[in-house]
């Protein structure tokens, strides 16, 4: 299992805001498509709009 800290920005109708979690993966992230998917579970987990998460940073943790 391998682990990261994931940042990201939101955006609403009435503002923006950010956000952090812990993210548990059984591959690395390896490209964009990957980093496309984490943005759209967090879009859907979170109820955001689509195309409103933009992933701003990630760190591989040990």
């Amino acid at each position: 299992m391998i682990k990261y800290f994931i940042s990201y920005t939101y955006s609403r109708v009435n503002g923006f805001g950010f956000g952090n979690f812990e993210l548990h993966r059984n591959e690395e992230i390896k490209d964009i498509y990957d980093i496309q998917k984490i943005s759209k579970s967090i879009e859907k987990d979170l109820a955001h709009q689509e195309g409103s998460v933009v992933i701003t940073n990630f760190i591989k943790l040990p």
